[in-house]
């Protein structure tokens, strides 16, 4: 999964354990489960196909978008289960990389150049509204194109007009006519409470005031419409308002923060990185954060922008800082073995909330407070080294992450 998990921690418990105990005699229970487990497959059963059955909306005219609403929920079905229709889309453009691990992501004929996002949170609530700017390049002859966004879009414009568009789970494709070789920029207006479940659980993470937004493979598309397969990096560049006296994390470097000049009572944050990135290295926290930094660091010779993120209601931040303060020898010992460090930034962040893994989001990764708490360093090692293996040298395909794993392990 992107990032070190250590099964011993915490410890879960598992029906398949073959060192529990053996079972007590329990048989009308175990006789009443089973019965219930078939009624509810048997109901899920009609349940799919009835979904299945249901016909993809058509592309409607821009003065009416085919989804509507502020709420915003969805999962990521395995690749087998999913409609021929919905992974090949209603038009040329494909609505998938063609990925058998990643059947919903991406889209063919084209190639993402940038993402430029503007976005207004309510920690509070986790709502989210947001306008983008992203810049394509056709590859191929195509009259849509595909992008990867969870939260529902109000409108879409391509180079300024109005557009047609059809969004529909997780693909968002939108009607464009140019030729290969051309670049068009697709603005995106959107805004909702995103959810969404995938490998690693819930990428949205959010308890009170405090949200993160962190996963692979599904994080980024929470808050940015992309090309969300890892195959295809682009610039990115993020300006993030949030209630004043809050901090707001993404990656990259942090360009400025103050307060937001077109809202009152906000502040605003701006994050870019100088590199390309893949869309599970984006992340977003928001909430009440002790910093270190940011600061510059000499990594390998080369001068980063150090920064990192501890929790305020931990009980002694510092020592969470500490801990990721770890990253900048760790980083200038891997240069030694796997050359020049690749990025222009370089830190941490621990959430408040509990998550149970580790994330090499870029520049910037996610680390579970358990990890610190067990003394796992190593971990810090390993999320680092996907700067170089996964961040840098990016997957072709989703079932090459065995070489990332085992090389940054």
């Amino acid at each position: 999964m992107g990032g070190m998990s250590y099964p011993s921690y915490p410890p879960y418990p598992s029906p398949l354990d073959p060192f529990a105990p053996p079972p007590r005699r329990r048989a009308g229970l175990v006789w009443l489960v089973a019965v219930a487990v078939v009624v509810v497959l048997v109901v899920t059963g009609f349940v799919v196909v009835a979904v299945r059955s249901t016909p993809r909306p058509a592309a409607s005219p821009p003065s009416a978008p085919t989804r509507t609403g502020t709420a915003a929920t969805s999962w990521v079905p395995p690749c087998d289960e999913q409609d021929e229709d919905r992974v090949t889309g209603p038009h040329t453009g494909n609505a998938s990389a063609g990925d058998p691990y990643l059947c919903w992501a991406g889209g063919l004929g084209y190639d993402a150049l940038s993402y430029d996002v503007a976005v207004r949170v309510n920690p509070t609530t986790a709502h989210i509204s947001g306008h983008a700017e992203v810049v394509v390049r056709l590859t191929e002859a195509v009259d849509a194109v595909h992008l990867d966004l969870l939260l529902p879009a109000s409108a879409v414009t391509v180079d300024g007009t109005p557009a047609r568009f059809v969004h529909d789970g997780l693909d968002l494709a939108v009607d464009v006519d140019a030729r290969v070789g051309e670049e068009v920029t697709i603005g995106v207006d959107y805004a909702g409470v995103p959810s969404i479940e995938s490998i690693m659980g819930n990428a949205v993470h959010h308890e009170g005031n405090e949200l993160l937004l962190a996963d692979q493979p599904v994080g980024a598309v929470t808050w940015v419409p992309m090309n969300a397969h890892p195959s295809d990096p682009a610039l990115f560049r993020a300006e993030v308002s949030v209630p004043a006296g809050m901090e707001a994390i993404s990656v990259g470097r942090l360009v400025s923060h103050g307060p937001d000049p077109g809202a009152p009572g906000r502040d605003l944050w701006v994050w870019e990185p100088d590199e390309p990135v893949i869309g599970y290295t984006v992340m977003l926290a928001v909430g009440h954060y002790v910093l270190d930094g940011p600061r510059e660091v000499k990594v390998g010779g080369r001068t980063v922008q150090y920064l990192a993120a501890a929790p305020a209601s931990h009980a002694d931040p510092q020592a969470t800082l500490d801990w990721l303060g770890l990253s900048v020898r760790a980083a200038d010992e891997l240069t030694r073995f796997a050359g020049d460090y690749p990025l222009s930034s370089l830190g941490g962040l621990v959430p408040p909330m509990y998550v149970p893994w580790a994330l090499e989001t870029h520049g910037r990764p996610v680390y579970t407070s358990g990890f610190m708490d067990q003394g796992e360093d190593r971990v810090i090692t390993h999320e680092l080294a996907h700067f170089w293996f996964g961040d840098t040298v990016t997957l072709a395909a989703q079932r090459d992450i065995v070489i990332n794993e085992g090389l940054a392990s």
